[in-house]
């Protein structure tokens, strides 16, 4: 089993290898701290990192142990971007930024779509997931206290 470490200190995001207990890959060289990271696909071979006012997109299968340039840079967010979570199918990919909003970017062409809630969240969105039975809808919680 593998999972994704954001590391603050450093500017890195991380592939942890949970057997081996070992960093196995590392996407490097933000100049922001990258906030939140998700595999954007079913097989784990493509990896989306929250940092600045985007989604940087790295392609694991690239076999680099260390990675300093993104595959893509999806930007164009008003604010930082917080949170992603990837669909259950691994074609889009939804992200929630600072600002309330939430975006989602299709991963065939890395297409960016962004729209607001009926009802905007008054302060930073701060997770965001794809309804378990629907999904097409995207759900998102923010510091105000709204889902």
């Amino acid at each position: 089993h593998i999972i994704l470490y954001p590391h603050f200190q450093d500017n890195t995001c991380r592939v942890w290898d949970l057997s081996m207990q070992r960093t196995i890959q590392c996407f490097c060289g933000f100049e922001d701290e990258p906030q939140s990271a998700c595999f954007a696909s079913n097989d784990q071979s493509i990896v989306g990192v929250c940092v600045g006012k985007g989604v940087a997109f790295f392609d694991r299968r690239s076999g680099a142990v260390v990675s300093k340039t993104p595959t893509k840079y999806v930007s164009s967010f008003k604010d930082d971007a917080s949170a992603c979570c990837c669909n259950s199918d691994g074609t889009c990919l939804s992200v929630c930024d600072d600002a309330g909003r939430v975006h989602v970017i299709g991963m065939q062409g890395y297409k960016l779509t962004s729209f607001q809630r009926s009802q905007s969240h008054t302060n930073l969105a701060s997770s965001v997931a794809w309804h378990p039975n629907d999904q097409g809808k995207v759900l998102s919680a923010a510091m105000d206290c709204t889902v």
